[in-house]
């Protein structure tokens, strides 16, 4: 559950950081800052996925 907890803030972090470069102009910190979200959504969903069906092969919708 302590992983899921620093994925989240992480996404919210990562989330806020696209936001100020776009409305800054800035589109090369905003595609990285967007390629990393991205990452780390897909980290949040697996963790995700690990608790809600402990290991089995379903999977949240993404």
């Amino acid at each position: 559950m302590r992983g899921l907890q620093l994925a989240s803030d992480t996404v919210l972090r990562l989330a806020t950081q696209a936001h100020a470069a776009v409305a800054r102009g800035d589109a090369a910190s905003a595609e990285l800052a967007r390629m990393s979200l991205e990452k780390q959504l897909e980290l949040a969903t697996r963790l995700i996925d690990e608790l809600l069906f402990d290991g089995t092969d379903h999977h949240t919708v993404h």
